[in-house]
Formats: C-alpha cells, sequence, structure tokens
C-alpha cells in the first residue's frame, strides 16, 4: 500500500510540474484569507415518547423535557496560498461536546491543504476532510443539516469526517461527470487507533442542464482481522432555484466473523434506509417549506426481532435575513415492531423552533 502512494503521488506532482511550466495565468488571490463561521440550535420541547429506544437525539430525554440550546457553532479560516493552494481550518461545537465540568467546548472538524488542478479537471486535498458520501451529493440537495442530518450521518452509516488524502475531478469540462476517491484512517475525527484504512469511491452524473444529479457511492473499511463493513449508496436529485427533491437509498454490509456474536442476529448484520425529501420556495426569498421521510432498518437480515423506524421531520423557514433563518419545524421518530412478540415503543415528537446563521 506505501509503495502505490509513493508512486501515485510521484505521478500526480510530474504531471502538474508539467503544467506549471506552461501556465502564465496571473495569479491574483495569493495571500488572502477570511475567517467565516455560522451557528445553530434550538427551543425544543419533547411532547412524546420516553427515554427508549436507540439512541437517536432526543431518544435519552423522557417526556416534557424542553431546553434552548445550540446543536452547531463553527469557527473556521479559509486561506489560499496562490490559485493553486487553498487550505481551511474548522473549530467546531457539536451539540454534546463539553468539558469535564459540563462546559461546551471545541474540536478540530476540519484541517486540510487542497492542491487544485494538480492535473486538468482534478485536485488532491490531504488532512481531515469532508467525506465523499457526505459532501458530494445528498447533503447539498437536502439544504438543511441546521434542522437534521442526512438519514446516513444521522444513523452513525458514514463519517463525515475522516483524515486522509482524496483526489477528485471530472471526466469533461463542463463539469457533468465527475468522481472521488479518498483513503482514510476510518477513525473520523479523532484520534487513529489501529492501522485499519478506510477507501472511499463515488461517481457523480448531472443532466438536463445539471437540474438532475445521480450519484453511485461505495466505502469498505477492516475493523479488525474477523470484521470489515462494505457501505453502498445511491442518490438522485432534483434541483432547480425554486424546488428540490431527492430520493436515497442505502445498505451496509457489517461482515462478522463471530457466529453468534449478537444473540438472535447471527454472525452479520445489514443496516438499510430510504429517504425522501423536498423543499421549495413559498414567498420570494423570504419564506420556505421543507419535508423528509426515511424508513430505516436497522437488520434488513433479520425479521423476527427488532424495530423498523420512521423517520419524519417538515417545517417552514422564515429568512428575516440572507443569513438568518427562523425555522419552526416537527421532529418525530416512530417504532413499528417486525414481531408481536416484543413490546412497543413510544413515537419520539418534538416539536422545535430552530434557528441559523451563517457569517460568512
Amino acid at each position: 500500500m506505501k509503495t502505490l502512494i509513493t508512486i501515485f503521488l510521484i505521478f500526480v506532482l510530474s504531471i502538474n510540474l508539467q503544467a506549471q511550466n506552461s501556465n502564465s495565468t496571473k495569479d491574483t488571490i495569493s495571500n488572502t484569507g477570511k475567517i467565516w463561521g455560522l451557528a445553530f440550535g434550538d427551543y425544543y420541547y419533547k411532547t412524546g415518547g420516553d427515554s427508549l429506544g436507540n439512541q437517536l437525539q432526543y431518544t435519552p430525554y423522557k417526556k416534557d423535557y424542553n431546553a434552548l440550546d445550540f446543536r452547531r457553532i463553527f469557527l473556521g479560516y479559509d486561506y489560499n496560498f496562490s490559485k493553486k493552494f487553498f487550505s481551511s481550518v474548522v473549530l467546531a461545537f457539536e451539540g454534546s461536546d463539553a468539558l469535564s465540568n459540563n462546559k461546551r467546548t471545541f474540536f478540530i472538524k476540519d484541517a486540510y491543504i487542497r492542491w487544485n488542478e494538480i492535473f486538468k479537471n482534478s485536485n488532491l486535498t490531504f488532512g481531515i476532510i469532508s467525506t465523499p458520501g457526505h459532501s458530494v451529493a445528498v447533503e447539498p440537495f437536502w439544504g438543511y443539516r441546521s434542522v437534521e442530518k442526512t438519514i446516513m450521518d444521522q444513523r452513525n452509516i458514514l463519517g463525515t469526517r475522516d483524515l486522509g488524502v482524496m483526489l477528485n475531478g471530472t471526466f469533461d469540462s463542463d463539469k457533468n461527470y465527475g468522481y472521488y476517491f479518498m483513503i482514510g484512517d476510518g477513525s473520523g475525527a479523532s484520534i487513529e487507533n489501529d492501522k485499519y484504512k478506510k477507501f472511499y469511491g463515488n461517481l457523480f452524473a448531472k443532466f438536463m442542464d445539471k437540474k438532475f444529479m445521480l450519484d453511485i457511492y461505495c466505502d469498505y473499511q477492516d475493523l479488525n482481522p474477523n470484521q470489515s463493513n462494505t457501505t453502498f449508496d445511491g442518490f438522485l436529485g432534483y434541483k432547480t432555484d425554486a424546488f428540490t427533491a431527492g430520493v436515497e437509498y442505502f445498505f451496509q454490509y457489517q461482515k462478522n466473523a463471530f457466529a453468534g456474536l449478537t444473540t438472535g442476529f447471527g454472525p452479520d448484520n445489514v443496516p438499510s434506509g430510504l429517504s425522501i425529501f423536498t423543499s421549495g420556495k413559498m414567498y420570494k426569498e423570504l419564506i420556505k417549506f421543507y419535508a423528509r421521510y426515511d424508513f430505516y432498518n436497522p437488520n434488513s437480515k433479520n425479521s423476527s426481532t427488532g424495530f423498523n423506524e420512521n423517520f419524519v421531520t417538515a417545517g417552514l423557514d422564515f429568512m428575516v435575513h440572507p443569513k438568518v433563518h427562523i425555522m419552526p419545524n416537527i421532529w418525530l421518530n416512530a417504532y413499528s415492531k417486525k414481531t408481536d412478540q416484543i413490546s412497543g415503543l413510544y413515537t419520539q415528537v418534538v416539536p422545535r423552533i430552530t434557528f441559523f446563521y451563517d457569517y460568512r
């Protein structure tokens, strides 16, 4: 593996040096940078459910619990060394990050450098970066991370960040067809504690004046000599200035060589899910709507135990300023039993008023 990576780096370096020799375009953005940030949170009131079920955002709280809190705060700095080299560092608070005295704290969310046009229509990025399955298609189309994570992020199927190296680009000058390939630690924003790596691949295509986008994603990671995860995801999205819609389906094959490790589940586990969402303008640039439905099966290989889950969120987006949003919404997660032999779980119901501001 080390030999392959070394050969690859030598190859792209040689191509770029040749390109630089023939590039006489004046560089006008060297040594420029900016500080930016964003924040969002809610006032929420848990009107239904209890503290059982799986560990989603509001599951730990009992009925009638309510609070005002931030779910995310970003503080970032972007810097352009030149047209060729761009870097970014982001400090983040993500809702549950706290010191021993329960005061909020930051961690390093992003820290990377990107080599633009390392060869024609392609970039090379190194550092703690957004993973391809997260940043390429689904989250930009959904557009309401301030309301909820995308389904694979919410269900802990996909890490949104990893420390690694990524090559991405397009096959055509109009940027309608492209790719992302990445090798990472597989440890997210945490420090790596094993020798195993995670491999990511993503292909996308845009059609009809880029209104439609088809995205195919996969990843693979060994967890130890006996266990591994393989993820497949497909997404189709439609976007115009006034309306957006998307549909996503994923499954993850969690190979476990220890047969009977978890009683009743057998050696392997295959979580899967379907997400359908839409959003659009209601009144000029002042009011928008958004709605989403997810179906999640924690193990599609097992039909005799556990629950399927149905997640719903919907609301309005009042843009009191282009970068200041007030968004009343409903957050709901319901459970359906796979068999009548087990007790049911109460539906988690949380009305919220979400606030979001972006100072870029």
